[in-house]
């Protein structure tokens, strides 16, 4: 136990030292857990002594691993894709994968650098990024209509590479139980087999075709990103750039024995080519986190060359690469690949002693040598030595955009928080991860630049959910004096007569992200905020449209409730809300205004009189007698868009009973005015 202090006490001055001592503090229940889980599984374990087995089950296990990375990130890359591009987020997203943006990434970053460095590289020095070219905005408009659905091809990966690890593990002698231990640490029932002698995975309940095991649908063939043209950095060369990045990783020792790494296209763009690697995907992991450092490192440096930042940012050294004539591709990937190879090595020997570490805890843990009092001194002491950062979701000591994404995720509940993310993101300390957890968190990344704006901290907000029959559209409305930088609110509906579309800004704003899910039927939860620090924009107090659409019959109408309702202010804090109206009105409405005959006609002793208002206003219906005299009036009263009905129970004003005989009713508004007949019989 004292060697475990001791070495910890070390850890925390080491170059690897911060993301060590979180993944260990996160990690203690987990090994705890996995050693109790370890004394339930199949006694048959024993079994995999044969090293080809072994082998093969970790490579299905790793490529399950990278696979749901990369799906992660695909669904990141989306709801970013979509904030910028709307309808056409998902085109353009399915464009990038097929670019190979998300081959081997380990972040979303990594992705956007890949697309920022393959489609960008040649805009002049100041330019917008590429995503919000003109050009790019305008040919995703054009193309939203191509691809239907998110891709299912890394799910499809995931399926089959469990399949295929049933098949190997049932080789083995294991059994099902088992096999859901192994793949995710509890029994359930598959819902696909390994089939040997189709080579595949298959539904359960089902007889495998003869199709090869590499078969996935992929989409169509689809339009190529517009040329932005050859107006970057002068000089640079994407295609010289990428050759040089061959050339040199090929020559490091570690990859001699791979042929054929990466595949260059006739536009300079260079994927890895993973089939070269085989069964080796230590390497080929390496590979692409070399390469995502060296695009990396590219895209910002350049940045801050081009704002003429370069020489006091980290990126210095590298300013001897960029000159107003040509750009140095050779010496700024040698330099970049050095840079990498010299980290990484002393990183290499610090990852040694953690993973002494960790295997010798996670023996101590399964042998019971260390009790409960110790874990929790241990506990302790990570504390005192890696003091948690807020905001940091994934324990990498530091807080990014990824961290925002994954505090959305845990708000809309499409991801649960452990202890310790919950701690972490909880930012404001109000034992609950909201709105106000996200904004703080963005001040954290851009240095807080929304605290300094002038506002009253005691203002009220009045909220208003409000319908537009015309456009059948939802407005969310707030009054509210000072800047709004985050939104979340719930909407509630009956799914069976309301159907609730996806929400978008009044104002469109390229940094603000709108995120939504369906938390069950009838239930919609909605979270916006600004991811650079600013604030919402509104449009006559309105900050989102939201489209419906009115499932029932003419007659028939119903309700959208908002609840749920918070606001982030200029320093983060929850706003004091007052909803004013918190409940609308959904219902067909009619294209003009019409009055009906009254049904039944001749009636005894009651009648309903129908008309149709396409727009609000003031409604007078009253009845006359054959001289013209007002005898009743049935409504003067402000009415809402819609088919309404009045009963008439054949009284006057003052209760009585009317005669036999024929009467006048009649309907006027400013916009309309028509009269009918109808008779009264005792």
């Amino acid at each position: 136990m004292a060697g475990l202090m001791s070495f910890i006490d070390t850890l925390a001055s080491s170059p690897v030292g911060k993301v060590a001592g979180g993944y260990m503090e996160g990690e203690i229940d987990k090994w705890k857990e996995e050693a109790r889980l370890k004394e339930k599984k199949d006694d048959r374990y024993g079994k995999i002594e044969d090293s080809i087995t072994t082998n093969l089950a970790t490579i299905e296990a790793g490529t399950i691993a990278q696979a749901t990375t990369e799906q992660t990130i695909y669904d990141q890359a989306l709801r970013w894709a979509n904030s910028h591009f709307g309808e056409g987020g998902l085109f353009v997203v399915e464009k990038m994968k097929l670019s190979g943006a998300f081959d081997g990434a380990r972040t979303l970053q990594d992705v956007l650098t890949f697309s920022n460095n393959l489609y960008g590289a040649n805009l002049p020095e100041g330019s917008e990024p590429w995503f919000r070219q003109p050009e790019i905005i305008d040919w995703a408009d054009e193309n939203k209509g191509l691809v239907k659905a998110p891709s299912s091809y890394y799910q499809d990966i995931i399926s089959q590479s469990k399949g295929k690890l049933g098949g190997i593990l049932s080789e083995a002698g294991i059994g099902d139980n088992t096999f859901n231990l192994f793949t995710s640490g509890e029994p359930q029932t598959p819902k696909a087999v390994y089939d040997k002698d189709a080579g595949r995975i298959v539904a359960a309940d089902q007889t495998a075709p003869t199709t090869t095991e590499e078969e996935f649908t992929e989409p169509a063939i689809l339009p190529a990103f517009p040329s932005l043209g050859q107006r970057g950095i002068q000089g640079f060369s994407p295609t010289a750039y990428a050759k040089q990045m061959d050339n040199v990783i090929n020559r490091l020792p570690q990859y001699a024995d791979i042929e054929g790494m990466f595949l260059l296209d006739g536009m300079g763009g260079m994927t890895i080519n993973k089939a070269a690697f085989g069964t080796d995907l230590s390497k080929l992991q390496s590979v692409g986190d070399l390469q995502g450092f060296v695009d990396t490192t590219l895209g910002l440096a350049r940045n801050a060359w081009q704002t003429g930042k370069i020489k006091d940012s980290p990126y210095a050294d590298f300013e001897q690469f960029f000159n107003m004539k040509d750009f140095d591709e050779i010496g700024f990937v040698n330099k970049a690949i050095n840079d990498y190879v010299s980290v990484t090595d002393l990183q290499r020997a610090e990852i040694v002693k953690l993973n002494i570490l960790k295997r010798d805890f996670e023996d101590a843990i399964a042998a019971g040598i260390l009790d409960d009092n110790d874990i929790a001194l241990l506990s302790d002491k990570l504390d005192e030595r890696f003091p948690y950062t807020p905001g940091d979701a994934n324990f990498d000591s530091e807080v990014t955009i990824n961290d925002v994404l994954a505090v959305v995720d845990f708000i809309l509940e499409e991801d649960v928080p452990t202890e310790d993310q919950f701690r972490n993101c909880d930012v404001n300390g109000d034992e609950e991860i909201n709105i106000a957890d996200v904004v703080m968190m963005i001040d954290i990344i851009f240095g807080g630049t929304g605290r300094i704006v002038g506002f009253d901290a005691g203002e009220i907000a009045y909220i208003d959910l409000k319908t537009d029959f015309k456009k059948s559209l939802l407005t969310f409305e707030i009054e509210y004096n000072s800047p709004v930088r985050g939104i979340e609110f719930e909407l509630e509906f009956d799914p069976t007569m309301v159907n609730v579309m996806p929400p978008s800004l009044m104002n469109f704003q390229e940094n603000v992200m709108i995120s939504f899910t369906e938390k069950e039927p009838g239930i919609l939860k909605v979270l916006a905020a600004d991811l650079q620090g600013g604030h919402i924009e509104a449009t006559d107090n309105s900050y989102m449209s939201i489209p419906i659409e009115f499932m029932g019959n003419e007659r028939e109408n119903s309700f959208v409730t908002l609840d749920g309702i918070k606001l982030a202010g200029a320093d983060g804090s929850l706003i004091n809300t007052v909803s004013r109206t918190n409940s609308s009105e959904v219902k067909v409405i009619p294209g003009a205004f019409a009055l009906h005959q009254n049904f039944p006609n001749p009636f005894n002793p009651s009648t309903e009189i129908r008309f149709d208002l396409p727009e609000a206003g003031n409604v007078n219906l009253a009845i006359y007698n054959l001289m013209g005299q007002k005898i009743r009036t049935l409504s003067s009263d402000n009415m809402t868009p819609g088919y309404h009905a009045i009963i008439w129970d054949g009284t006057n004003d003052i209760g009585s009973q009317v005669a036999t005989g024929m009467y006048f009713y009649s309907i006027q508004s400013s916009e309309f005015h028509a009269t009918k007949k109808m008779l009264f019989l005792k």
